[in-house]
């Protein structure tokens, strides 16, 4: 298992999009926390902007928030709670 921590979302927008990040569409898992502070994107965003959403779940202690909860329906973007995030067995 390779692990990527980015806490800024253009950082990890440049990466992804550079091509400088191993891949592998089939493997590949984005935890993406809906925050990202002090910047003007959320993982929503992010998801979208990059294509990933099959790929992706989004990350967030906003996830009673009806309009994220839509977003994430709309894009076929599972959602859990921040703090559940520790439980997601990485295998």
């Amino acid at each position: 298992i390779s692990l990527f921590n980015f806490t800024s979302a253009k950082d990890f927008i440049n990466e992804y999009q550079s091509g400088q990040l191993p891949m592998n569409k089939d493997k590949n898992i984005f935890l993406v926390d809906y925050e990202f502070l002090e910047q003007d994107i959320n993982g929503l965003e992010v998801i979208q902007k990059l294509g990933i959403a099959e790929q992706s779940i989004l990350v967030t202690s906003r996830y009673e928030e009806k309009r994220i909860l839509q977003s994430c329906n709309n894009l076929g973007v599972p959602l859990i709670p921040k703090g559940m995030v520790g439980f997601i067995p990485l295998e």
